[in-house]
């Protein structure tokens, strides 16, 4: 190891030493209901559903809309606190720590509500332990972040033990991969549209998009009018759901709550678009899981025209090359009018398996960056156009692609992910623009 990374690898234990000790402090101090969140799909928008609702119902609840869930995420977490723009900068983190001592002599909150990286067992055990979590979410298992594992079943395999650390486990059970090894478990309980204990049943799409659905808890029912389009969105108020139910909210309150939830920046929301379009943004991240519940939901919603906007998915390692192909499959299956691609793997392996499986190849725009694809789309698409955005973070990007083609009444800041100075200076970098 050359001495500057030896040098940020040593501030950056000595920093993670530092927020643990505040957080060992924080639990020393205070009896907190700690709820823990993991999976590979989904953790971001199911924590924030499952804060605004016990918000709803009168809890002080401490919960992050980013994805703060590693050694450093999960403390600025637990204190409400922000990363710093410059993380190497060390006068950040001695402001951060200072705010942190501040709102230890008045700490706020009687719930914490904080993702687990799932795919960081190793990281996250020891927080797992010193949290000791009264109800934990497991939001399911799929080929995500797989450079480093052998399979999925692998990767799910440590989502399961970070979620058994707690004395409740609610866990998504319309996957089978999770529901074959959690239904064995005595404090494990599932959710889900198909199947689990608490479900969503007879759910139907109103002229807008959004959907309504009968929540259900045994014999307990209640009608819920959601602002999801996806009914793969419905899996976060479902979680929601069931831990108010754990901590004893009566139906009539949780249903009232999941009404008012908004999904999160970036995934899966509908906006409005240029020219009359109107845009489906899901581009905080990619895998292709969600990819393919993003086309079902593109193409349910009734439009002029269906068109994909499908970016490069990363971290797929070894199984990046099939797993390309398999969207681009699903996606001309689907019939959408028009495949934008975004990135390099995209372009060339998306696009070519998309062709290959029948999508005509006057349909399908490649384009190196979202940039160009947000520009071409802004002199193509029409009022009743649906646009469904999608794509990896790192040298992807995709919510440029959304900030472009995102009505002129709407403010980018306000509605879409990484709007910040830095993160405009970082992607145009990684373009080199």
């Amino acid at each position: 190891m050359n001495p500057i990374a030896k040098l940020k690898q040593i501030a950056n234990s000595f920093v993670v030493y530092q927020l643990r000790r505040r957080v060992e402090k924080l639990l020393s101090q205070h009896d907190l209901t700690i709820i823990t969140v993991t999976g590979t799909i989904g953790k971001t928008s199911a924590k924030v559903a499952i804060g605004h609702v016990l918000e709803k119902v009168g809890r002080k609840v401490s919960f992050s809309s980013d994805s703060y869930n590693t050694e450093v995420g999960v403390p600025l977490a637990m204190f409400n606190l922000k990363a710093p723009d410059r993380p190497s900068n060390p006068a950040s983190w001695r402001r951060i720590l200072k705010d942190m001592d501040v709102i230890l002599r008045d700490y706020p909150y009687d719930t914490i509500v904080i993702e687990i990286a799932e795919d960081e067992r190793a990281m996250m055990t020891p927080w797992v332990k010193l949290l000791k979590p009264k109800i934990s979410l497991l939001t399911g298992a799929s080929a995500a972040h797989m450079e480093r594992f052998e399979s999925v079943e692998h990767l799910r395999d440590d989502a399961v033990w970070l979620a058994e650390q707690s004395d409740r486990c609610y866990y998504n059970a319309d996957m089978p991969l999770i529901r074959d090894v959690m239904e064995r478990k005595k404090s494990a309980v599932g959710y889900g549209l198909d199947t689990g204990l608490v479900r969503f049943e007879s759910i139907t799409r109103s002229k807008q998009g959004t959907l309504r659905a009968e929540l259900i808890f045994g014999k307990e029912r209640q009608s819920v009018k959601t602002q999801m389009i996806a009914r793969h969105g419905l899996s976060s108020l479902l979680a929601a759901a069931a831990v108010a139910h754990e901590l004893e909210v009566p139906i009539k309150d949780i249903a009232r709550a999941l009404a008012d939830c908004r999904p999160v920046m970036g995934r899966m929301r509908l906006l409005d678009g240029v020219n009359g379009s109107r845009l489906i943004d899901d581009s905080y991240n990619s895998s292709p899981t969600a990819v393919m519940a993003g086309l079902d939901t593109l193409m349910e919603i009734p439009a002029k025209q269906h068109i994909a906007v499908l970016g490069s998915m990363n971290e797929l390692g070894d199984f990046s090359s099939q797993l390309h192909r398999e969207v681009a499959a699903y996606a001309a299956e689907k019939s959408i009018d028009m495949l934008v691609t975004v990135g390099k793997d995209a372009m060339n392996l998306m696009a070519p398996a998309a062709i290959e499986a029948g999508l005509d190849k006057s349909k399908v725009k490649l384009f190196r960056t979202p940039y160009e694809a947000g520009h071409y789309l802004k002199k193509h698409v029409q009022a009743g156009d649906l646009v469904f955005i999608k794509g990896s973070q790192n040298g992807v990007f995709t919510e440029e692609t959304s900030r472009i083609l995102l009505s002129a009444e709407l403010h980018p800041g306000q509605e879409l992910v990484r709007q910040s100075k830095a993160w405009k200076s970082r992607k145009k970098k990684s373009f080199g623009i």
